[in-house]
């Protein structure tokens, strides 16, 4: 990540979209792209669920910087006009399970990896505020036999007791949400 953006290799670059799209060298995936009055460029590391973000302001000084892991974002930096860090938000605060953690869960127990990108296709975290008061990691992992199928674990975030599980196929109108499927299984206990 730089604490520049280069506004006029962007602009040489761009597509219709305001989207520049490219690899690095070791298959890292940079995508730029240009919103309302700022840039921001994420870096999907080759093989890899986790994602470099940065936030540039008008002028392509660095504002933001931080890593995702999936659509879970881990940590921020907040940065001033000089370059100066002013703070680190740091976002696994209400997960006593970490995702090393998670990781010997799943793998343990359904043969998945979830740093591997092929097999997981998606993996998210909340809190439930209004039911359990708990913190959830969401995954949510493509059939290995049947790729049209896939599957979805609720993991409490802090014990790692998988709470609840479900499938699904790709498309299809009738796949379940597997929160209100679990939220079932509560009342009928």
């Amino acid at each position: 990540m730089n604490n520049k953006f280069d506004i006029i290799e962007f602009n040489q670059h761009k597509d219709r979209f305001n989207n520049w799209e490219f690899f690095l060298s070791d298959g890292s995936k940079v995508r730029r792209f240009k919103a309302a009055d700022y840039y921001l460029e994420h870096i999907k590391l080759s093989d890899s669920p986790y994602i470099k973000i940065s936030a540039y302001n008008k002028n392509g000084v660095l504002l933001q910087k931080g890593t995702k892991f999936y659509d879970i974002k881990l940590d921020m930096e907040d940065y001033d006009l000089q370059g100066n860090m002013l703070k680190k938000t740091t976002y696994d605060a209400p997960y006593k399970l970490t995702i090393e953690e998670l990781r010997k869960i799943i793998q343990d127990n359904f043969n998945i990896d979830i740093m591997n990108t092929k097999q997981v296709f998606a993996l998210n975290r909340f809190e439930d505020k209004k039911v359990t008061n708990l913190p959830y990691y969401l995954v949510r992992y493509i059939d290995q036999q049947e790729n049209q199928k896939f599957h979805y674990i609720l993991v409490n975030g802090n014990t790692g007791e998988i709470v609840h599980t479900i499938d699904g196929y790709f498309m299809s109108e009738e796949n379940k949400d597997i929160w209100q499927e679990y939220l079932k299984t509560r009342k009928t206990k």
